[in-house]
């Protein structure tokens, strides 16, 4: 059942071929990867055995995403356990989080800071922070800026090469302080 879930994501037409029982190319392996050490492990051991990885994450997958389309085994990467909001950093309006943080997650760990993202895809309560990363998602319902581009300001990111980070410098030279108000400048808005 676990490999049949992550054959497709959930667009109407993955949930079309799942009912229909097309599932011949299911993943050979779902790895839940806890630490990015679990996913070097997990990049290191396909690579040994020749086996391909496709990261899988809400698994809206509008575009297809989660899908290997080659030939040979392959696993699906499932980082939904990577799911912690690492930190939030009122002043500089600012939060670093694991790939796999659901958008709902994200609002409510911001909530209580009386900040938000306001990064609304149509699939924002399925979808997480690195799916949004890696298809460079518009949110559909936001006002001002919508792309999720708008929005980062470094990455760490996990690759079959080792790990690649950039430097982490504010998108906006404004802060706001923690008791609300700006340095000198209009903070910005959301």
């Amino acid at each position: 059942m676990t490999r049949a879930g992550h054959a497709y994501g959930k667009a109407y037409r993955d949930v079309v071929r799942a009912l229909h029982g097309q599932l011949s190319h299911a993943p050979d392996l779902v790895a839940y990867p806890r630490t990015a050490h679990d996913v070097v492990a997990i990049l290191d051991w396909a690579e040994a055995t020749g086996a391909a990885v496709v990261p899988y994450g809400g698994g809206t997958s509008v575009v297809g995403g989660v899908e290997f389309r080659g030939d040979g085994p392959w696993v699906s990467l499932d980082l939904t356990r990577l799911n912690r909001v690492i930190e939030i950093d009122p002043v500089n309006l600012a939060v670093r989080a694991q790939a796999g943080v659901l958008g709902p997650a994200l609002e409510a760990a911001l909530e209580p800071q009386d900040l938000t993202l306001r990064h609304l895809p149509q699939s924002f309560e399925f979808s997480t922070v690195g799916g949004w990363i890696a298809t460079r998602a518009g949110g559909h319902y936001a006002t001002g800026p919508t792309r999720i581009d708008d929005f980062v300001e470094a990455l760490r990111i996990i690759t079959p090469s080792g790990p690649v980070e950039t430097l982490r410098v504010p998108g906006s030279g404004p802060a706001r302080h923690p008791n609300g108000s700006s340095s000198g400048r209009r903070a910005p808005s959301g």
